[in-house]
Parts: structure tokens; C-alpha cells; sequence
């Protein structure tokens, strides 16, 4: 690993944890409130799992994870004979924050049983646009170059995307569904359509409430 990538990784590793084992991130006590992880936080439209909170030692911020949410799935029209009882691609989306930054973090499942190539990766600074209800859209940038990884099993391959979110960007989207995704894949581009559409108003509103206590 070069210079250049040990320093992204090590920015990776201060925003959130993405992988599914135990974080092994050193960190302090949440100073003068509880924490939150592992509780549910209600809201009118939904209610969301807080993943990790805890405040970081390096950066003596506090970094809050929301558990990922189902988003889409999306099964190619030629490999659909092959997959008729589950899809090929699946799409799970979570919010974090760090102190006022706000992340996307994207989580992609493809099912490589039947097919042994995936999507190549997500570079850094590949681009994730997002199309609201209404036709509007938003574009945001990854940080952190990701190849995948293959389960023991060999049966998929996961990708993950951290993708920062401005304040701009996040006036909009704390008010307006998402209708459509577009992954800028080191592949190639494709689009997805998203049935959760809420799910970032609901996970915007939950961060919010934890950052109030």
C-alpha cells in the first residue's frame, strides 16, 4: 500500500465502520450524554438502529452510525432465468455522522454463484447521482477506493461506497424522496431504481434527534 492510499485509508477508518465484524476502533466515552448504540430511535415516519456512537480519540469528535437499510435489488433482464428467487445486486444504505459532517455509506451485495466477474470496484471520486421525486438531482463524491470483497464461500462480493454529503445537499434531501440511483461502477455506470425512498429523510431526522441529547 502506497503513501497515498495509507492516508485514505486511515481518513476511511475515522469515519465509520463499514465492514460487518466488531470495530476495532479505539474510543472514549460519549462525554456528558449516553450513547446510543444499540438503541432505536423513533420517528413519525420510521424508526432507525443506532450501529456505533462513540466519540473518536484521534479527532475527539463523536461519530454516529445508523444500521444500514435495504434500498433496492436489481436483477439484469439476461440473468434473470438464473435467479429467480433472489436478485443479483442488493443495495443497503446507511447515514453516519461525524460531529456537523454527515456520509452515505453505501453497501452493495452482487451474487457472482452463477457469474464469477463483478462490477470491478468503486473508485475515489467515482460519482453516486441521485435522482429525487420530481426529476431534481444530486451528486455525490466517493472517498475511499474499494475492490471488494469476496465472502469465504466465494458465492459474493461486497462493495462499499462512502460518499459525503454538503449542507446544501442535505437541505434537499431531508424533504424530498429519492426516486433513482446512479453508481458509477469502475465497470461503468448503471441506475437503479429505489423502493425505500424515505429512508434518508427518516435517517436525517433520527441523527438529529441523537445529536439533541
Amino acid at each position: 500500500m502506497n503513501f497515498k492510499n495509507k492516508i485514505k485509508y486511515l481518513i476511511f477508518l475515522s469515519i465509520v465502520s463499514i465492514i460487518s465484524c466488531k470495530s476495532s476502533r479505539v474510543h472514549k466515552v460519549l462525554k456528558n450524554v449516553t450513547s446510543k448504540e444499540g438503541k432505536t430511535i423513533n420517528t413519525l415516519i420510521g424508526d432507525c438502529i443506532v450501529k456505533y456512537d462513540a466519540y473518536d480519540r484521534l479527532s475527539g469528535k463523536r461519530i454516529t452510525e445508523l444500521k444500514p437499510e435495504e434500498i433496492f435489488s436489481f436483477t439484469h433482464d439476461k440473468l434473470k432465468p438464473y435467479f429467480t428467487d433472489r436478485p443479483f445486486l442488493t443495495c443497503y444504505a446507511g447515514l453516519s455522522r461525524k460531529s456537523s459532517e454527515f456520509f452515505l455509506l453505501l453497501k452493495f451485495i452482487v451474487d457472482t454463484k452463477y457469474i464469477k466477474t463483478g462490477y470491478n470496484g468503486i473508485s475515489n471520486n467515482s460519482m453516486l447521482r441521485i435522482t429525487l421525486i420530481g426529476g431534481d438531482k444530486i451528486y455525490l463524491k466517493n472517498i475511499f477506493n474499494n475492490l471488494g470483497t469476496r465472502d469465504v464461500e466465494g458465492k459474493n462480493i461486497t462493495y462499499n461506497g462512502i460518499y459525503p454529503i454538503s449542507k446544501s445537499d442535505l437541505k434537499t434531501l431531508k424533504k424530498v424522496e429519492i426516486d433513482k440511483m446512479g453508481v458509477e461502477w469502475n465497470g461503468g455506470v448503471e441506475e437503479y431504481e429505489v423502493y425505500n425512498i424515505d429512508f434518508l429523510i427518516k435517517q436525517l431526522e433520527c441523527l438529529n434527534k441523537i445529536n439533541d441529547n
